[in-house]
């Protein structure tokens, strides 16, 4: 969750380039804003943005006070 993991995230993009993102079923809650994500192109800037940026801790909390179940990955 930092910048100076760029020279890694730089190598996993070239990966990611061969992966299939699809629009997701359910919301997900990008941990780098806070934000929901429900496209495909979405996820995949996320799976990049967060190893580079900061968790942002308290907007992702405040996205779960409207959700009935919550599943954290990775």
């Amino acid at each position: 969750h930092s910048s100076q993991a760029a020279a890694a995230v730089k190598q996993f993009e070239v990966y990611l380039e061969k992966v299939d993102f699809n629009d997701t079923q359910a919301p997900l809650v990008a941990n780098s804003t806070g934000e929901l994500i429900t496209t495909g192109a979405a996820l995949r800037k996320e799976v990049v943005q967060a190893q580079l940026q900061p968790v942002q801790w308290y907007a992702t909390m405040r996205r779960f006070a409207d959700c009935d179940i919550i599943l954290t990955i990775g």
